[in-house]
């Protein structure tokens, strides 16, 4: 719930008090209901048994009488929209996407169907559709158009500057092949706070329109300053500002976020060094300060309490959370998990707390059994935690020794790569070592891999 008050100084005000709520039904099916005075009446259902297919249906019904509406299309009066998305597969470059809106307005009545796919090849996207459109009354007509979308993504390659540039197109036009409208925008970041996105759009009937648009990203709010200069028609000028508060319950913390948060997910929780090796964060072991988390394209910081917080999340997608190591004060210490993938809900957080283990080193040598003069060099060596079934290869030094750091507290089984010993016709006899849970790092020293050769059949 909340309200939208727009002040404006040719006009009478506009003051939108509104209330939403949502809900699910089963795992598949999302239901969602919103009042906006002065505005709209809106209902939704939503059919998304994954995120690889969603079919919705969407009632809107406008408020009449409002002097120049800004959240609604003037003289429209009703609105149901039916659409549908569909993915083959998760990790697909492509997909397909379509819909049907019923307009009811003054002017009479239009009926639109769109079906559109998308594609990528690289850093470019495509986004081809169809677009069949009629209108009732006094001045029926039926029109079909054909567009072509695109999103370039930054390309490194082309330097420092460019290459943290974006580009998006859009262009329709009639099948009689009549241009209907058209537009091209640079998207490029002036620093890490401020974006800047420049272009142009064109419409029949309407001409050209020069646009510029200013975008400033802080933690905690985001405006974005947007300049229109059309070249029939007065310029004009636009200032968003955006934020949210939200209520950390499992924390008891209250958070303060950039943009609108409804309908958004987040993930929360706490980093601490798991002392015990048992994955659960128990009273009295250490919380980690500093330590930085990715979920998705967003990234945080532990603050001093160990805790890091990650909105703005879109839910029901998978996301990947990862851990940065190198933003671990010991180089021993090992997080428990270096990526997972996770799905957040709408409307809260998400708790998944990250142990980071005390890890240490072991350190040896293979040689030959009974000479131990004579050593091994680039020999591939398999460490394999005997509780959990890990593998990790280590290979032997020039002079025959290995060292291995960042190795998790456990039993581990020191062997030689099988593939090779079958290759060369040599053995070796297992070696076992414990690294102990401490947290300055354990460390086990003196191993030692002596090899034979196999003998002939």
């Amino acid at each position: 719930a909340g309200v939208d008050q727009f002040w404006r100084d040719t006009v009478s005000n506009l003051s939108h008090p509104y209330v939403g709520a949502s809900g699910s039904i089963g795992n598949a099916f999302t239901v969602q209901a919103e009042a906006v005075a002065n505005a709209v009446l809106r209902s939704e259902i939503r059919f998304e048994p994954s995120t690889n297919l969603i079919v919705s249906a969407e009632a809107n019904r406008f408020a009449r009488g409002v002097e120049a509406p800004i959240l609604t299309p003037e003289g429209r009066t009703s609105q149901l929209t039916v659409a549908g998305f569909v993915r083959p597969r998760e990790s697909s470059s492509w997909y397909l996407e379509g819909s049907i809106d019923r307009i009811e307005a003054d002017r009479g009545r239009s009926t639109s169907t769109r079906l559109g796919g998308s594609f990528q090849r690289g850093q470019l996207r495509l986004l081809p559709s169809v677009r069949l459109q009629s209108h009732g009354g006094p001045a029926s007509a039926r029109h079909s158009f054909v567009g072509l979308n695109s999103y370039l993504l930054p390309l490194p390659s082309l330097g420092h500057l460019l290459g943290t540039a974006t580009g998006r197109t859009m262009f329709e036009m009639e099948t009689n092949l009549r241009p209907s409208i058209a537009s091209a925008f640079v998207g490029l970041p002036v620093s890490r706070w401020l974006r800047t996105e420049t272009g142009f759009g064109w419409s029949r009937g309407s001409g050209v329109t020069f646009s510029l648009l200013l975008g400033i990203e802080l933690p905690t709010v985001r405006a974005y300053s947007n300049i229109t200069v059309p070249t029939r028609g007065a310029a004009s000028a636009n200032q968003y500002v955006q934020g949210s508060v939200l209520l950390d319950r499992a924390n008891r913390q209250v958070l303060f976020t950039a943009g609108p948060s409804v309908e958004r997910g987040g993930v929360a929780g706490r980093v601490f060094l798991d002392a015990n090796g048992n994955d659960r964060y128990d009273l009295g072991e250490q919380l980690l300060p500093n330590v930085r988390v990715s979920v998705g394209m967003n990234t945080r910081e532990s603050n001093a309490q160990g805790q890091y917080h990650v909105w703005d999340v879109v839910p029901f997608e998978p996301t990947l959370l990862q851990v940065d190591s190198t933003s671990l004060a010991s180089p021993l210490w090992v997080p428990s998990f270096n990526s997972a993938t996770l799905e957040s809900g709408p409307n809260r957080f998400r708790i998944v707390d990250i142990p980071v283990a005390p890890g240490g080193l072991i350190e040896g040598r293979v040689e030959w059994a009974g000479d131990s003069i004579k050593s091994v060099a680039g020999l591939p060596l398999v460490l394999k935690n005997l509780k959990t079934g890990t593998e990790r290869t280590i290979v032997t030094f020039s002079d025959g020794a290995f060292y291995a750091i960042g190795i998790k507290p456990g039993d581990y089984e020191l062997t030689l790569d099988p593939r090779l010993a079958e290759r060369r016709g040599i053995t070796s006899d297992p070696v076992r070592a414990t690294v102990a849970a401490r947290a300055d790092g354990a460390s086990v020293s003196g191993l030692v891999v002596s090899l034979t050769r196999r003998s002939a059949p």
